[in-house]
């Protein structure tokens, strides 16, 4: 019954508890710390030293519910040209949207730095870029940090699934959703992110990380891939793997004609699999080539206003 179902579902997702809102995971170097960073990040540097050395000053930490606009924000940075009418019901949608996954079990994590940094990194991008990126008034903010980005990592995508199925709750980590301002690229803040999505997973004994990127998304698959992960083969892997992107509905052509690579990560030499027993493996395999040719899987992760989200980093 839809109770059981529910008990089911919350008891999933209660192998997995997030961390407390605001926690530090990467603590950014001081200039005490490392010397040889804070004299690389200073505006006579070339462009390559500076932004190797303002990577480091950057910190990334457990997101509170006080970041949700900055969030909602960066998301909408996607879709610059959406009329005013969208861009607030975008908003006011993506904080309706992460709060319910965080009621979830969704975490998400923000990269920061101090925000005296801010206009010294905007200038070398906007002479970079050729852009302003409308900032002749800075971003409005009550914090000493600047926003530049974010990434979201849950595991109830998984509930359900065959993959979740075949791994021990708590051990695989689904992440998406990773985005960094325009003004902030080229500074490292992906590669943070990334690196704080490792710390958490290893301090809650993840062993696993999946995640989707469009196969188009050259620029986000070579972060990944410089991360750790590695792409998922259509042809020669388990149609679970398959499966998991149906039930998010990011297979080929399902998210208006885009197609999707499912990557993965494994933190362990020895990942943890419930064997489910060679009949009931053939049964779902058959039941998968059928699914696969009918199309009958349908799901959903996201929302839309207008245009479906893209990932940015």
């Amino acid at each position: 019954d839809q109770y059981a179902q529910e008990r089911a579902f919350h008891n999933y997702i209660s192998y997995w508890q997030p961390p407390q809102s605001g926690s530090i995971l990467l603590h950014p170097q001081t200039n005490d710390e490392n010397s040889v960073v804070a004299n690389a990040a200073t505006s006579s540097s070339s462009d390559a030293e500076y932004f190797a050395g303002v990577r480091d000053q950057i910190a990334v930490r457990v997101a509170t519910p006080w970041d949700d606009i900055d969030i909602a924000n960066l998301r909408l940075s996607v879709f610059s040209e959406m009329a005013p009418d969208l861009q607030a019901k975008f908003c006011q949608k993506s904080c309706e949207v992460l709060d319910h996954r965080r009621n979830k079990g969704a975490t998400c994590l923000v990269a920061a730095i101090d925000c005296n940094r801010r206009d010294s990194i905007v200038a070398r991008n906007v002479y970079q870029d050729g852009a302003d990126y409308d900032l002749i008034k800075p971003r409005e903010s009550t914090s000493s940090q600047w926003f530049m980005g974010s990434v979201e990592v849950s595991v109830h995508e998984f509930y359900g699934t065959e993959l979740g199925k075949r791994r021990p709750a708590g051990t695989i980590l689904y992440v998406t959703e990773v985005a960094v301002l325009p003004e902030a690229r080229r500074t490292g803040a992906a590669t943070r992110l990334m690196l704080g999505v490792d710390e958490l997973a290893v301090l809650k004994g993840v062993e696993s990380l999946y995640l989707h990127v469009d196969v188009n998304n050259k620029a986000a698959i070579t972060l990944y891939e410089k991360a750790g992960y590695r792409i998922i083969g259509k042809i020669d892997s388990h149609p679970m793997f398959e499966e998991f992107t149906m039930r998010l509905n990011l297979h080929d052509g399902a998210t208006k004609g885009r197609n999707h690579y499912l990557m993965e990560k494994h933190l362990t030499d020895s990942p943890s699999w419930i064997d489910v027993g060679e009949a009931a493996d053939a049964k779902f395999v058959a039941e998968m080539n059928a699914a696969m040719q009918a199309r009958e899987f349908r799901g959903s992760l996201g929302f839309e206003v207008g245009t479906s989200i893209q990932h940015l980093t």
